[in-house]
């Protein structure tokens, strides 16, 4: 496990926890949240989470949807990394799509592999 840490650095694009109801929520389910937080918690989050030292070359993105297109659309703007990579989010894999799980863990093994490729180069 040790060694796993010693490569990644796992963070998040809003490391809140939000809930609507008294239940859980994505911080892109809230449009107007959405758009307050894209304006400055969210950049300002994910520059605090590289500056404890993480590599610029590539991040690995847990989600494919809502998740990755924001994170690619800040990417764009902000210049966070150079290349991010997108993996199946792990709760998706779990509700939907658990018959297949080895073929996802795969593509996880695939993408951690590649990254350590890009940061090595």
């Amino acid at each position: 496990m040790n060694e796993f840490y010693d490569k990644f650095f796992i963070g998040a694009v809003c490391p809140l926890g939000l809930e609507s109801n008294g239940r859980n929520m994505n911080y892109y389910d809230n449009k107007i949240l959405m758009n307050e937080l894209l304006e400055s918690f969210i950049p300002d989050s994910i520059e605090k989470q590289i500056n404890l030292g993480c590599s610029r070359k590539v991040a690995i993105c847990l989600g494919e949807g809502a998740n990755y297109s924001i994170l690619n659309k800040l990417n764009t703007k902000h210049q966070f990394f150079e290349k991010i990579l997108k993996i199946s989010h792990p709760r998706f894999i779990m509700q939907y799509k658990r018959k297949t799980i080895n073929d996802y863990v795969k593509q996880y093994i695939d993408a951690c592999r590649l990254a350590e490729k890009l940061v090595s180069n």
